[in-house]
């Protein structure tokens, strides 16, 4: 009984030296980090430096959401011609051209589109009407409605053909994902 009081309580003292050891680990990690962040502040140079490059990129996003404004991002747009089509997939660095004749699950699809078009004004949404897109149809075989075809850089990336992918009882928020596993938009970083 006695021997097994001594090693429960070296255990114990054991168990005591590794949690302390630990504690002077993070207790010192935590130090470091509050001794950068004195030095950081302390330094008006660096602040200055933090300060401009953070400038620099507000300034740069908003000069790209003006471009993506001008461009008729941020809202779901109607193709009047086919000429709309090609311009929309060469001025935009990604488009989503949502093939419609009207349908039930059209009008489902068009109404989530029109949710997050501004969300994702990054994204360029079109509306393409049946009845103005024959040649396209054709050109990107286009067989049944709604059609998403996900164009990147130009180029056709992925299309959404039918809800078989979304299934019937989907929200704006699996559509979202949808197109963000798709890269067709981007998630939103939790810092903008």
């Amino acid at each position: 009984p006695g021997e097994k009081k001594n090693i429960t309580k070296k255990m114990a003292d054991l168990q005591e030296q590794i949690a302390a050891h630990a504690m002077e680990q993070v207790e010192k990690a935590l130090d470091d980090q509050i001794q950068e962040l004195d030095r950081v502040m302390d330094d008006e140079d660096e602040l200055d430096r933090i300060r401009r490059k953070r400038l620099a990129q507000m300034k740069e996003k908003h000069r790209e959401q003006q471009k993506w404004q001008v461009l008729g991002h941020g809202q779901l747009v109607e193709m009047q011609d086919i000429k709309d089509f090609f311009k929309s997939c060469e001025n935009s660095e990604r488009l989503i051209a949502f093939f419609t004749n009207g349908s039930k699950w059209c009008q489902v699809l068009e109404s989530h589109f029109i949710k997050l078009a501004p969300k994702h004004p990054e994204t360029k949404f079109l509306k393409v009407p049946t009845e103005k897109a024959q040649p396209l149809i054709e050109r990107y075989n286009v067989w049944m409605m709604p059609t998403a075809i996900f164009v990147i850089d130009g180029k056709t990336d992925y299309s959404l053909v039918g809800m078989d992918d979304l299934g019937t009882n989907f929200t704006t928020k699996d559509v979202e994902m949808y197109l963000a596993y798709h890269n067709v938009i981007q998630m939103k970083k939790f810092e903008d």
